[in-house]
């Protein structure tokens, strides 16, 4: 017996762009797909000849795709291998900046996504977004969100803490939820913000058309 196993190419960057309605994203996705070439070109201001395989634009370009659709920043970069392309804290943060300056909708999901998900559980009560009519709900023991297909991912007593981010600075109210910590693989709190839910939200899809 043969067991054959397939995905579909590039489809996290494929579902984040269509979810946030990234048209120049969707119009490279319509054609023949080189979001790294096409993401080089708008970042660096270059025409997309000079975005060439192997070149070191190119290589920028993906890192930042690879690392930065989910809200990542520095931290996503280095992650992702910047620092050993040689790419110094200054320089990845300004890749930061020009991928978001590129990317505007998808930066304006991550707030969508957060804020539909805070106002569904400090009022318990159903909130639909504009992106592709996301409906978030709570009902004081779940925050749910439904997706396109009808299913629902769920997250268990959802509330909010006080923290102070960094250490300083301003304490954030941040939203939490009952879970396994990735670190521990105990059950404990779990932060979550824009970029993770999108995160969630995007990898759920994927998981539909793929099933």
């Amino acid at each position: 017996k043969t067991f054959c196993v397939a995905d579909f190419s590039a489809i996290e960057a494929r579902v984040v762009s269509w979810l946030a309605d990234e048209e120049w994203r969707m119009e490279v996705f319509r054609g023949d797909g080189k979001i790294y070439e096409a993401a080089g070109a708008r970042m660096f201001n270059v025409p997309i000849s000079a975005v060439t395989k192997g070149s070191d634009l190119r290589a920028k370009a993906k890192n930042a795709e690879l690392a930065l659709g989910y809200q990542g920043s520095l931290g996503a970069m280095k992650r992702m291998g910047g620092d050993k392309m040689g790419m110094s804290d200054t320089e990845m943060m300004s890749i930061v900046h020009k991928w978001r300056k590129a990317n505007p909708k998808i930066v304006a999901l991550w707030q969508e996504v957060e804020d539909c998900a805070h106002e569904a559980v400090r009022y318990q009560r159903k909130v639909v977004g504009t992106a592709r009519n996301l409906e978030f709900d709570c009902d004081g023991d779940y925050l749910t969100v439904k997706l396109p297909s009808g299913r629902c991912l769920f997250y268990r007593n959802p509330r909010f803490v006080q923290k102070q981010v960094g250490g300083r600075g301003p304490v954030s109210k941040l939203l939490c939820y009952d879970g396994i910590v990735q670190e521990t693989k105990q059950w404990g709190d779990i932060e979550t913000y824009g970029g993770k839910l999108t995160e969630n939200i995007v990898q759920a899809i994927s998981r539909d058309l793929i099933g």
